[in-house]
Order: structure tokens, then C-alpha cells, then sequence
């Protein structure tokens, strides 16, 4: 989680650099149409390096995160089940097994998405 929180705050940053890029550029065609060839040179090469930069860490925040919300997942699964597996027999003549092995997919998939969506944002 920390590789991916690190993703996150770069590319968060990274995106907040790309609009102050851009707005210095409209400035800059603005001000001094007249020199603004070079300036622009630099500061459009400086607006590719931090989009490919800014590409690279949303990779890396969403494959981490989306690799932490598995693993909580896969975890939660498999104890969820071990715990079903150890219930009364009493308990699955008043429960359906249907409806509860429906619990334990949705209820964990439901928990998947907001570990790897919500918190990755």
C-alpha cells in the first residue's frame, strides 16, 4: 500500500503541474507572442515527460491498490468459508446454502470495489 499511495500523491501532483504547464503556455501566447516559440518548445516538452510521468504512477496506484483489494478479498473469502464450513448442520436446514454462499460472493465483491475504486482516489 505504500508503493501505491506513493503512485498517488506523484500523480496526483504530477496532474496539478500539467495545468499550471498549460496555463503558463496560454500566458506566454498571451504576453510575448513574439518570443513564445521557444518558450513553448521547452514547456511542451515538459508537458509530454509529465503526462508519461503522470501515466506511469496511475498505473502503479491502480495495479497496487487493485492488488491489495484482491488479497483482502481472497483473505475475507477464504475465513468467511472456513466459518461456514464449521456451522451446525442445523444451520443450513434453516438457511439456504444459496443464499448464503450469494452473501459471501456479492458481499465481498461489494467490499473488493471500494478497497481497490474508493480508496485508490
Amino acid at each position: 500500500l505504500f508503493v501505491a499511495s506513493i503512485g498517488l500523491v506523484v500523480s496526483s501532483s504530477a496532474n496539478l503541474i500539467i495545468i499550471g504547464v498549460a496555463g503558463r503556455m496560454v500566458d506566454v501566447l498571451v504576453r510575448r507572442p513574439e518570443d513564445a516559440k521557444d518558450i513553448l518548445w521547452n514547456d511542451l516538452v515538459f508537458l509530454c515527460i509529465t503526462f508519461v510521468v503522470a501515466s506511469f504512477m496511475t498505473f502503479v496506484r491502480a495495479y497496487y491498490f487493485t492488488l491489495a483489494g484482491e488479497r483482502v478479498v481472497a483473505r475475507l473469502r477464504a475465513r468467511l468459508f472456513s466459518h461456514i464450513i464449521e456451522q451446525e448442520i442445523g444451520f443450513f436446514d434453516e438457511n439456504r446454502t444459496g443464499d448464503i454462499l450469494s452473501r459471501l460472493s456479492d458481499d465481498c465483491t461489494v467490499l473488493q470495489g471500494t478497497v481497490t475504486t474508493n480508496v485508490s482516489m
